[in-house]
């Protein structure tokens, strides 16, 4: 698996921008709920399945496919092959 380093500077760059992320109030509810999703039994032990065999973490795992798929594992073959 391909790695990179960050440099010192773009690092602290970037942990200062994360430190400085809010959910805004308007959003929390909305947040929550895909949280709640993502960490629920179902979704968790799939993205934990995936984790291990990609070294994600698991909830990037979920949020990427909150992004692309709205946490929906509908289409979603276990047995595709390539």
């Amino acid at each position: 698996m391909a790695t990179f380093e960050l440099s010192p500077q773009l690092s602290d760059e970037y942990n200062h921008l994360f430190a400085l992320a809010r959910i805004r109030p308007e959003h929390r509810f909305e947040v929550d709920a895909i949280v709640d999703r993502i960490f629920g039994p179902r979704n968790i032990a799939q993205y934990q399945r995936v984790e291990t065999s990609t070294r994600v973490p698991a909830f990037v795992v979920g949020i990427i496919h909150n992004l692309e798929a709205s946490l929906s594992f509908e289409g979603i073959s276990t047995t595709a092959t390539r």
